[in-house]
């Protein structure tokens, strides 16, 4: 249930420590910040005002969000913070009589609300920003990063260790549930697992022979995870046989392990697949699964010395003046840049009403066909080399 609720009234207990609970001025300029009735707007479309269990206040939540932000603090760290702090919890609203939310319970609403709020909020903090008169959007700047998953690195033994440990675990959890066909599952969790320890002893020798023996290693491996495949295919078959039996008297649990059990047996089988490719010789795979949990992160090789490949999303960044972020695109692979320029621009001008006077973005956004891209919106005057950039004189 949607809950919106303003600064309480202080207790007879705050008002003596009224000096103490003042807020500084960093927390009074973002409290007056987070007070526009606009910045609650975007959070307010995803709850009902009648129905439902009443949720954290959305005001509380969106202070929350931005002290752990600022900070850079995990759920369990903030709560603890905010729990002992007197300006904290004023600047957040809860009295001191109140209890602070839960971790997990910030962990759920974040969940429910996405991507799709968060920048509908820091559009928001930018029209009050140009409201303000703090930017102008008359110098734009572009550029590219990775945000990594969090994930381990990718090796093929590690990630049919992942396959089998996710599939182990959900057919275990079918046979707490009472499914017949879930209780004869064998587990080769630990029979993968001393393999694997064998692999880094043979691995620290760094000679043919030894990549070799990982190769055998692995091999030995990916037979056993085809048996947890083919017994989790069996156990799954049953379950869907049980569900389309009971149609829609089927119990919830029961459909939600079918479904965690065929996305398990399908990353399993993907893993699968792309091992044997490797142990046959095939070592360039464009579409390489890296995450079991994670399917959709890719490696990004660039350049680092200390981390030469990260696995995660390219985000594109959008810079005015000031360094104040006005957007950004996160992308599924590896995207050329030139290709976020266009969708930049656009909200750009969605956003300032004008296209920024100055654009700069590094020599990855330039190529032959830039000009007939953006010849519709620009007129693009190369400042800088290519080696170093370009810079765009924009209408």
């Amino acid at each position: 249930m949607y809950r919106a609720d303003r600064v309480p009234q202080l207790t007879f207990l705050e008002t003596f420590l009224e000096q103490d609970m003042a807020l500084s001025p960093t927390l009074a300029y973002w409290d007056a910040c987070l007070d526009d009735p606009a910045v609650l707007a975007p959070f307010a479309k995803h709850f009902s005002a009648t129905r439902g269990r009443p949720t954290v206040p959305l005001a509380t939540f969106v202070r929350l969000s931005v002290w752990r932000r600022l900070y850079d603090v995990g759920d369990e760290a903030l709560c603890a913070e905010v729990r002992h702090n007197l300006q904290w919890r004023r600047f957040c609203h809860i009295p001191l009589h109140a209890a602070v939310p839960h971790p997990t319970t910030l962990v759920k609403l974040r969940k429910k609300l996405g991507p799709e709020v968060v920048h509908a909020l820091n559009d928001v903090l930018a029209q009050q920003a140009q409201r303000r008169h703090l930017i102008r959007g008359r110098r734009w700047r572009q550029d590219t990063t990775v945000v990594e998953s969090d994930i381990h690195y990718p090796t093929d033994s590690r990630l049919l260790e992942d396959g089998v440990r996710r599939a182990t675990r959900t057919v275990r959890r079918l046979a707490a549930a009472g499914v017949d066909a879930a209780q004869g599952f064998r587990d080769r969790a630990r029979s993968i697992h001393r393999r694997i320890l064998q692999i880094a002893k043979v691995a620290r020798r760094r000679t043919d022979a030894a990549r070799e023996e990982v190769q055998t290693i692995t091999a030995a491996i990916a037979d056993r995870a085809a048996a947890i495949e083919r017994a989790a295919q069996a156990v799954l078959a049953t379950v869907q046989a049980q569900v389309a039996a009971a149609g829609d008297a089927a119990a919830d649990g029961l459909v939600r392990g079918r479904d965690r059990l065929a996305a398990a047996t399908e990353a399993l089988g993907s893993v699968l697949t792309q091992t044997r490719q490797v142990l046959g010789g095939t070592t360039h795979l464009p579409d390489r699964v890296v995450s079991v949990v994670d399917p959709t992160a890719r490696p990004f090789v660039k350049g680092k010395v200390g981390k030469p490949v990260e696995f995660g999303y390219k985000v594109a960044i959008d810079e005015v003046d000031d360094g104040f972020i006005v957007g950004w695109e996160t992308a599924v692979g590896n995207r050329p840049d030139i290709r976020f320029l266009a969708p930049a621009l656009a909200r750009h001008r969605r956003l300032f009403r004008r296209a920024p006077r100055e654009a700069a973005m590094d020599r990855g956004y330039w190529d032959r066909d830039t000009v007939q891209e953006l010849e519709a919106v620009t007129r693009p005057t190369e400042k800088a080399p290519a080696p170093y950039g370009i810079l765009l004189i924009l209408r």
